[in-house]
């Protein structure tokens, strides 16, 4: 049986507290590895915080699971370097002569293969490489090289849903959103490739190019003069994207090549975004405020269950996930987080708006609660852009005026443009 093991989040270690630190601790997990395996089994680093464990005597499934077990477990205590307790977790990937491989090289590609397979689900974990899980590896791959050629060939294209007043008659904004179309398999749901493209760095350059071609729609809506000049365009970005040291200045610049102001612009991002780095979060945020650009939380009450952060962002948005409002009307503990979200958002002076309202019965339950907006199929699907002027001629609406919302608790500091 070969393991091999790759520590969770030893970077934040190395970050936060020195390299010294983390070699201290890599010295550590080693010497546990080596108790907690037999004495001709090997144990070896292979540079970073990874290592590799081979055993001759643990050649069957049950047997390489004990020991996989013994080696997860052994990592369990938090180890003390230099008056630091540090909690330390491996996620460990496993692979099995002869069935996986013939050779050492081909057992430790399995097992690479196994050990990023836990990452995926979530870490600190171990799993058997499988002929299964290969296969999928290899659709990733080729997953991978599509996503790039398409975005080369133009394959990609932005549909749009409209965001309204809680009381649906005035249209306030559009959110864009990513489809592809596929050359082979047909329309593929975002939650198919947007993390391939995040594994592979592509969703740099891929985000770029939504938010450019995003806000030169909305740039050539007010051109129209349609009523959507003053409607609010709100793109999302990635955790990758957010963390990129250059992103004002991309940002800046695409609202420039596009004309848009940038007070039109609304950014969504999620709650594991800001927690990754809460301090380089809240800077970068006030600097986007500066300029205008307004901030909304995506998919808010889905990640961390402290709400008390939302006080130390620039926050002008969160969205009710839709999970949420799907269940409001059926599920009281959904109904309570519902009306305890917007509660605590108004209380922050931060604008509501639900998303996935799909029946009358919920925008009525949502604008009792004192919801300020929602979008959802209710009223409109995503859309392609040349079909907009038609939505709304359908829909007899009144488009948003000038001012940002029609809720007074939308609050617009409204900071001038460099």
């Amino acid at each position: 049986m070969l393991a091999f093991l790759d520590l969770d989040r030893f970077k934040t270690v190395n970050d936060s507290l020195g390299h010294a630190i983390g070699d201290a601790l890599l010295v550590q997990v080693a010497q546990r590895l080596r108790l907690a395996v037999g004495a001709s089994d090997t144990v070896a680093r292979l540079g970073g915080d990874e290592f590799v464990v081979l055993s001759e005597g643990n050649d069957t499934p049950l047997d390489a699971a004990h020991l996989a077990e013994t080696l997860h477990n052994c990592l369990a205590a938090p180890m003390e370097v230099e008056g630091h307790h540090l909690a330390v977790s491996a996620s460990i990937g496993l692979s099995l002569y002869p069935q996986d491989g013939d050779g050492i090289a081909n057992l430790m590609r399995q097992a690479d293969m196994a050990m990023y397979e836990v990452k995926n689900r979530g870490r600190n974990a171990w799993l058997f490489f499988t002929e299964s899980m290969n296969r999928s590896i290899q659709e990733r791959l080729s997953l991978e090289i599509d996503v790039r050629q398409s975005l080369d060939r133009g394959d990609f294209c932005l549909n749009y849903q409209p965001q309204w007043d809680i009381s649906g008659r005035r249209l306030l904004g559009w959110e864009a959103l990513l489809r592809w179309s596929h050359p082979q398999w047909g329309a593929l749901s975002p939650s198919i490739f947007i993390g391939v493209a995040e594994d592979s760095g592509l969703i740099g350059p891929l985000g770029e190019w939504v938010l450019l071609q995003a806000c030169q729609q909305a740039a050539r809506w007010s051109e129209a003069g349609e009523g959507l000049q003053h409607c609010r365009l709100s793109v999302n970005l990635s955790c990758r994207q957010f963390r990129n040291a250059h992103l004002e200045d991309k940002i800046v610049e695409i609202l420039t090549q596009s004309g848009l102001s940038p007070q039109r612009l609304e950014l969504e991002i999620t709650e594991t975004v800001l927690m990754d780095d809460p301090q380089r979060a809240s800077k970068v945020l006030q600097r986007l405020k500066q300029w205008g650009i307004r901030i909304a939380i995506d998919d808010f009450g889905t990640g961390y269950s402290s709400l008390g952060y939302l006080r130390s962002f620039p926050i002008d948005r969160i969205k009710i996930d839709r999970s949420f409002v799907s269940a409001c009307l059926t599920d009281p503990s959904g109904a309570a987080i519902v009306t305890a979200i917007i509660s605590l958002a108004h209380s922050l002076g931060i604008t509501t708006i639900a998303e996935g309202v799909e029946t009358e019965a919920q925008r009525v339950f949502l604008q009792q609660q004192g919801c300020d907006e929602f979008q959802g199929f209710l009223m409109g699907q995503p859309m392609a852009p040349e079909t907009i002027s038609s939505f709304l001629a359908c829909q007899r609406i009144r488009p948003n005026p000038s001012s940002p919302s029609p809720s007074s608790r939308d609050h617009d500091p409204r900071p001038s443009t460099p």
